[in-house]
This record gives structure tokens, sequence and C-alpha cells, in this order.
């Protein structure tokens, strides 16, 4: 396991409903290639293309669930590589819990060295069908 020091907000152990969580924002320069699978994106810097990385985040917290999760238990690896070599380097992050301005979206936002620009957003997965309770068309009179 590979991750630089985190810093989070509000604090590390601040803990919220998967469900009320609707994506993963990734920020990072103005030229990365983002590419998510599952529980891990893939990045790599266009204008250099000799670097890439990896932010692998906790499998458990992809699926939409109820389960309610903290800020550092999210992140698992973050770290990035210099070609040719092999070496994984940590990468230092900033983890918050971001939410629109009509609150009805929840985000966690994740920026590497802090310094990230440019946001790439991740859709996490929503409730299936069936969860919620459906208001019929029509109320009887």
């Amino acid at each position: 396991m590979v991750i630089g020091p985190g810093v989070y907000h509000p604090q590390a152990k601040f803990a919220i409903p998967r469900s009320y969580v609707r994506g993963i924002d990734v920020f990072l320069g103005p030229n990365a290639l983002v590419v998510w699978t599952d529980n891990d994106c893939f990045f790599q810097d266009l204008s250099n293309p000799s670097v890439t990385g990896h932010l692998i985040i906790a499998p458990e917290f992809v699926p939409w669930s109820s389960n309610r999760y903290t800020l550092d238990f999210l992140p698992l690896e973050w770290y990035y590589v210099i070609a040719p070599s092999p070496v994984q380097n940590p990468a230092n992050f900033y983890l918050n819990w971001g939410s629109t301005v009509v609150c009805s979206d929840n985000y966690f936002v994740f920026n590497i060295f802090g310094v990230g620009t440019v946001r790439y957003r991740h859709e996490l997965p929503g409730p299936p069908a069936y969860y919620w309770y459906t208001i019929p068309p029509d109320f009887p009179p």
C-alpha cells in the first residue's frame, strides 16, 4: 500500500452515509487523462506522458449502500510513477467532503498535492430502482 500523507477536511473521522455521496471529484493538472475502473482511478499527465498515477479507493465504497464511511477509510493508495522507473512514489493529497450550492449533490473531493486545478468527476452508482418509495401518479379524491 503506497500513499502519502493526507489532509482531511473537516477531519479524518468525519463520517457520511454512502447513500448521500453521488460521486468523487479528483483535481489534477489541466492535461490529465483520467480513467476509472471500479475502485481504481488511473491518471496520466499528457503534457509529460512518462508521469502516471493511481488513486485506489476502498472497494466497499463503490456500490450504493446506506453504510457510513469516514474520510480516512476511503483512500487505500495514491501514488505516481515517473517512467522508466517502476517506483511508486507516495503522493500527498487533500481530501474533503463537498456539496453543490443547493446541497442536493454530495461529493468526495481528492486533490493531488493540494494543487490540482481541474476537476475530473466520477459518478458512483445510485440506488437501485426498487429502493425508494414511489408516490402514486394521482392521489385519490
